[in-house]
Parts: structure tokens; sequence; C-alpha cells
């Protein structure tokens, strides 16, 4: 054979390697990273959605340990010591 044909087989050869062997990898690796841009959306959405209930919570929380406070007296039980707990992210 010479160097010519020695080659063209080289060459067919790495392509039938690409084909059967490397492309089907690199076609998961394109859904994998498919799915962790949907991953990373998802994660986005669920941080805003947390960082809202943190919001909404910090507004309550004072009238509702208001009425917990009203309650607890009316009912006997007296705890000052008792108050609803404090929520943060803490991813930020």
């Amino acid at each position: 054979m010479s160097d010519k044909e020695n080659l063209t087989n080289l060459e067919l050869n790495i392509r039938l390697i690409f084909k059967e062997e490397l492309k089907p990898i690199l076609e998961e690796l394109q859904k994998i990273n498919n799915t962790l841009g949907n991953l990373n959306s998802t994660c986005s959405n669920m941080d805003s959605h947390i960082n809202f209930v943190e919001g909404v919570y910090s507004q309550v929380k004072k009238p509702l340990e208001f009425i917990k406070r009203k309650v607890e007296f009316l009912s006997g039980q007296t705890d000052k010591n008792s108050i609803l707990p404090t929520i943060e992210n803490k991813n930020n």
C-alpha cells in the first residue's frame, strides 16, 4: 500500500470512529447541556418566588406576632420569649 492509500484508510477509520463513537457522545452532551439550561431557568424562577415569600412574611410577621400574643394572653398561655422565627434565603 502506498502512503496515500494508508492516509485515506486512516481518514476513513477516523470518520468511522467519529460517526459510531464520538457523535453519540456529543449528542448526549448536548441533551445534558439543554437540561442544565432548563434547570437554571427553573431555579431562577424558584429564587424569585422565595424572595417574594420572604418579603410577604417580613411584612406580616409583626402583625402576626401581635395577634399571637393576644390569643396567648386570652387563653392564659403567656410566653414573652415566644416570637415567630425569622426566615432568610441562605443563597443570597
